[in-house]
């Protein structure tokens, strides 16, 4: 009897896991495509093969993205693997961005299924694993797609492409490299002083095609936000830009870039446009910095219709795309 029943677990344990593969296949062939922007980190794990670690905005949920029960209070301890489906949206540029995460699936529309990943105590973000963590690939591939990653000062963002389906089962397929490249430097106030005077953010095309990017005074197209990836420390403060209307775009903020060509902008991190508002303050960033509080700056580009009247229009790059995160007067 034992061995009819060691019988019928292997059995099934191989129906299962053919199951899964041809589910994977399935997707991989009839699933929606859709291109998720990341950056690769290391490489290399001596227990699995070489691959490329990747990390993406969404796996850090922060908590006014979160919808049903999800909403409530939540602790690592009681929500680790649960089930939960990141509601997603396209962009003109051709990269899905979060949405909503929910404990719900949604009715319609594209979304990816993850679980809740392992953590700590409360928290202002909530982590999720999709599957999608990891791109395998054979040792000189994946040194070869980290050195490209990081071209000189310039960070380069893998856009993975990926295949979905209705339910929300997501499978790796491929990549592509971002068009535009992001450097940044930080200027402080001495090498022993490390509060912050000004952020530069260079931004490079990295493709074999013109494009174009807006720029206006002030870095008016760059907002500065929390970093939900890395941050752990204070986050209860809010940037005193949020919510303000943008001017115009004009012919004049138009930027071309030929390959290879980068366009500089840097911002003064002392003016009061930059200010945040933390516990009923305004102060500079470098007055509120504790240990562990990490900031972005996002470059976001006017939409199309905000383009549609400009001479360069069809030349502007579409989306969004961070600096690398900084604070403490260090560059992550």
């Amino acid at each position: 009897m034992r061995t009819g029943l060691m019988i019928v677990t292997v059995v099934f344990q191989i129906l299962v896991l053919g199951y899964m593969a041809g589910e994977r296949e399935w997707v991989l062939r009839r699933g929606t495509i859709i291109y998720l922007r990341t950056a690769p980190l290391d490489p290399v794990d001596p227990f699995r093969g070489n691959y490329v670690k990747l990390d993406y905005e969404f796996s850090r949920v922060p908590t006014n993205q979160v919808r049903g029960a999800l909403s409530g209070k939540m602790d690592g301890r009681t929500s680790h693997g649960k089930l939960v489906y990141a509601a997603m949206k396209q962009t003109a540029g051709g990269v899905a961005t979060l949405d909503y995460l929910s404990d719900k699936k949604p009715v319609a529309g594209l979304f990816l299924r993850g679980r809740v990943d392992r953590y700590w105590g409360n928290t202002e973000t909530i982590p999720v694993r999709y599957g999608l963590e990891a791109f395998f690939a054979q040792p000189d591939k994946a040194k070869q797609m980290e050195e490209l990653r990081r071209r000189g000062e310039i960070q380069v963002p893998l856009e993975m492409e990926v295949a979905v389906s209705g339910k929300g089962v997501s499978v790796m397929k491929g990549y592509r490299w971002c068009n535009l490249g992001v450097g940044t430097k930080l200027e402080t106030v001495s090498p022993t002083n490390r509060q912050i005077r000004s952020v530069t953010l260079t931004l490079m095309n990295i493709s074999s095609n013109t494009l174009a990017v807006v720029d206006q005074p002030g870095g008016r197209f760059l907002s500065l936000e929390n970093d939900w990836i890395r941050s752990w420390g204070t986050r209860d403060w809010k940037w005193v830009g949020v919510g303000l209307e943008r001017p115009a775009v004009t012919d004049a903020d138009v930027v071309v870039l030929k390959p290879g060509e980068s366009h500089v902008v840097r911002v003064d991190m002392t003016r009061p446009e930059w200010f945040v508002v933390h516990a009923g303050k305004t102060n500079n960033i470098s007055e509120i910095q504790r240990f562990g509080s990490m900031f972005r700056l996002i470059y976001r580009s006017p939409s199309l219709e905000e383009c549609r009247a400009l001479k360069q229009s069809s030349l502007i790059w579409q989306g969004e795309l961070p600096s690398r995160a900084f604070g403490g007067g260090r560059v992550d």
